[in-house]
């Protein structure tokens, strides 16, 4: 199992800075991107309430360990389906069309040097890059404080359906359902957000609804209510991502991008990670659902103060 989870999750990370790199390949335009990422949220978490809903449903008629055929079924479709994938590289081929002055002649012979240089660019330069650019530093402090609070849940969440909720297995993945659903409302409001909202602090907005909806989760003993909690973390985390990636995108270097959304990536996870040594202990003195509450809190927190006393270094941030 350790070992399974282990490849799972090096395939996931693998993967992650391609899925949100590319379409900043495609456009430059924040509007348009912040339209791509949100479709591409949305299509997503489509799939997350089919997911949950049809594990639930093999977990109740047959068992747990039926949802992992399950889930080996669709990762082959997955490969079925993108098989046939053409990348496009509209916004490169653009930067490298042919010049009509002198200037952009220049301007395109150093892109090109820049590009050559890039594939001897190294994670190294790439965390130089997010800690020397006051927005990217700003939001990968941001996430990981946040995700260093939600990490407790990963370890607990089982429990706290068990012990706490008193429901069976198969409520995990219906409960995971109505997040999905509210995290296709949430893609669809980022959808909508006007360009002059594209900044850190409506993703600060964002991050701590999901701190607000967590506690809703998990503050109670009835189901119902965790159901409603559910859905409001979805609507949060539907606008979070592609807020995040569109910022992301437009900050950073094209030539760097992927290995920046790495560096991203990395602190995203090991802020998730982090928290796992000390979730058992904390439940086995406060128990589960309090920690979890103070989980919540923490997420809500870190946010909250960031907006109330952060002005001043988002406002030296967007001048940059």
């Amino acid at each position: 199992v350790l070992l399974g989870a282990v490849l799972l999750g090096f395939v996931m990370g693998f993967a992650q800075p391609i899925a949100t790199s590319y379409p900043a390949y495609l456009t430059d335009d924040p509007v348009e991107l912040k339209g791509i990422n949100s479709a591409i949220a949305m299509f997503s978490n489509v799939s997350i309430i089919v997911g949950p809903t049809l594990g639930g449903f093999v977990a109740a008629a047959a068992s747990s360990r039926a949802v992992f055929v399950l889930m080996m079924i669709f990762t082959v479709l997955a490969l079925v389906a993108g098989w046939g994938f053409r990348p496009q590289a509209g916004r490169v081929a653009a930067r490298e069309s042919t010049p009509a002055d002198s200037s952009i002649t220049a301007s395109t012979a150093s892109q090109s040097s820049d590009s050559s240089k890039s594939t001897r660019v190294t994670f190294a330069t790439s965390i130089k890059t997010v800690f020397t650019n006051s927005v990217l530093a700003l939001l990968f402090c941001i996430i990981f404080l946040s995700n260093f609070g939600y990490g407790a849940f990963d370890p607990l969440e089982s429990f706290f359906y068990r012990d706490v909720l008193h429901v069976g297995v198969e409520w995990m993945g219906w409960l995971s359902s109505a997040s999905g659903v509210g995290a296709v409302l949430g893609a669809v409001l980022a959808l909508r957000l006007p360009p002059h909202l594209i900044n850190l602090k409506t993703l600060l907005a964002a991050l701590m609804s999901v701190g607000l909806g967590s506690l809703l989760y998990v503050g109670t003993t009835y189901v119902g209510v965790a159901l409603i909690g559910q859905i409001a973390l979805g609507v949060a985390w539907g606008v979070v991502n592609p807020l995040h990636n569109t910022i992301v995108q437009t900050t950073a270097p094209l030539e760097q991008l992927g290995r920046v959304n790495s560096v991203m990536g990395f602190g995203n996870m090991f802020a998730g990670v982090a928290p796992l040594a000390i979730a058992p202990w904390l439940a086995a003195t406060f128990g589960v659902q309090q920690t979890l509450v103070g989980a919540g809190m923490v997420v809500t927190a870190v946010p909250t103060a960031l907006l109330l006393f952060g002005r001043r270094h988002f406002d030296r941030a967007a001048r940059q």
